[in-house]
């Protein structure tokens, strides 16, 4: 009876691990992934009637990181993912179903030390995608969801460049024809032809560049950056983090004042050729890191003081849904 016992405990093992080394597979649009509601009093803090996960960041609920998820309006706050060590910029794939992240491996919390994972949007079936020893990060899917598209830098020479790689982490490759001084954070236009990234040629010509999807054709759609008048070994400003709007017909643009001794940060929205550039948080101390709402009409950004904030695309209509101080939070990113 006790090897019948043990055969049967053995079995179930080798399938459990089956299981979870199975290659994560999409399959389609889910339902609505949920959080817990909140009181009208007291938003996210429990309730009885659950709310739409709409917007994924870095939390630190209970004194550790964690992927959390929240309603627009910052209710049903809701932890996915507690993080081993430090988990960063969460990005749901297109069909809401999983989330990828950086995250601090081997229990380090080093910039060296970073690797990418997914995990589903409850919380289950962990994967990691790659296993470098080297910084990595600015994930990002591919439309369709089969791909994503991440930096990584030379350890040695700390050249970063654009790499892409299979849902279940098969398949990495480097994006040729992309010049080696990319800087950081990239994204797939709507239709997936083209890619939007911040870059820097050999001749030091910064800015935002549009390429085929392959790495191809690079062409530089922002205008050059004029020197800082106070110090003029530094640009006026660099532009990072672009994000094409769901219609194609914006590109998002963090834009650091390095002229600026308070550090202030502004979101620029320009046309995919370069044109009708408008920044939009202009009246706002620092915004960085804008992620689009689904219908294009409003951006989800990072306070860069642990505060998440919404604002409309014509610069109105600012919203604090998480403040600083009150809970820890950042990284935001709005689900397709």
């Amino acid at each position: 009876m006790r090897n019948v016992n043990r055969a049967i405990l053995l079995l179930a093992t080798l399938l459990f691990v089956a299981c979870e080394d199975r290659p994560y597979e999409p399959e389609g649009v889910m339902d609505p992934v949920l959080a817990k509601g909140g009181k009208p009093d007291k938003p996210g803090d429990g309730g009885e009637e659950p709310v739409e996960a709409e917007i994924v960041y870095v939390g630190k609920p209970k004194g550790k990181l964690a992927l959390m998820s929240m309603a627009a309006d910052g209710s049903g706050k809701t932890v996915i993912w507690t993080c081993p060590s430090g988990c960063w910029r969460p990005k749901w794939s297109p069909d809401g179903s999983r989330i990828a992240f950086e995250a601090d491996h081997d229990g380090g919390n080093d910039w060296f030390g970073k690797s990418l994972y997914t995990v589903g949007s409850d919380g289950s079936g962990l994967v990691r995608l790659t296993d470098y020893d080297g910084p990595e990060g600015d994930v990002e899917w591919s439309p369709d969801g089969s791909q994503l598209m991440f930096t990584r830098a030379d350890p040695v020479t700390y050249q970063v460049s654009l790499f892409t790689v299979n849902a279940d982490g098969s398949g990495i490759a480097q994006l040729p024809g992309v010049f080696p001084h990319h800087r950081e954070s990239a994204d797939w236009s709507p239709d997936g032809s083209q890619i939007v990234f911040a870059g820097e040629t050999e001749a030091g010509e910064a800015g935002i560049y549009i390429a085929n999807a392959d790495g191809s054709g690079a062409t530089r759609i922002t205008a050059p950056v004029p020197a800082c008048p106070a110090d003029p070994q530094w640009p006026e400003w660099t532009d990072s983090r672009p994000q094409w709007s769901p219609d194609g017909s914006w590109i998002a643009v963090a834009r650091d004042d390095r002229c600026d001794p308070e550090g202030e940060k502004d979101i620029v929205l320009i046309r995919p050729d370069g044109s009708d550039e408008v920044n939009i948080t202009a009246d706002l101390a620092y915004a960085t890191q804008p992620r689009w709402s689904p219908d294009g009409s409003q951006l989800v950004y990072d306070g860069g003081d642990w505060s998440i904030h919404v604002v409309n695309v014509d610069g109105s209509g600012h919203v604090t849904i998480i403040r600083s101080g009150k809970r820890t939070a950042g990284d935001p990113d709005w689900k397709p």
